[in-house]
């Protein structure tokens, strides 16, 4: 599954933006790794909610 059109706010990106610079990453990694983390999250979630 992809997504083609995603919109983000401003702050967001300006706060991915800083933590890409600062760890010498790029923005796609910083906001994969993001996305990864609140899935696990979600998932023990409904895990612990089933």
């Amino acid at each position: 599954m992809s997504a083609r059109n995603v919109s983000l706010p401003d702050e967001l990106i300006a706060l991915v933006n800083q933590k890409a610079i600062k760890q010498k990453r790029s923005f796609s990694s910083v906001v994969v790794e993001a996305l990864q983390r609140q899935f696990k999250h979600q998932l023990a979630k409904s895990k612990t909610a089933a």
